[in-house]
């Protein structure tokens, strides 16, 4: 069985690259490796630069709810370190 890679949210990633969320997640909707959702495409889960976490949560009035949590692997931060050195040299 192979281990589970460390993952980590995008807030605490966009702060280990310096740059804030928000700013992250446009730069990677419009590179097209996030949907509007803010969720990876399946091809960059599939490289093990990303994984989702899935959840509910209970509303007392409207009940049951789901949501998906966007998470950035190990690989997936190096790549993303690499992405960004590479939009700053252009």
């Amino acid at each position: 069985m192979k281990p589970q890679a460390a993952t980590y949210p995008v807030k605490d990633v966009a702060k280990m690259l310096g740059i804030g969320t928000n700013k992250l997640f446009r730069r990677l909707r419009e590179a097209k490796v996030l949907n509007k959702e803010n969720i990876p495409y399946q091809s960059y889960i599939s490289r093990g630069l990303f994984s989702v976490y899935h959840g509910t949560w209970n509303h007392p009035v409207t009940g049951t709810h789901h949501y998906a949590k966007t998470q950035i692997t190990d690989q997936g931060i190096n790549w993303l370190q690499q992405l960004i050195n590479q939009e700053q040299t252009q």
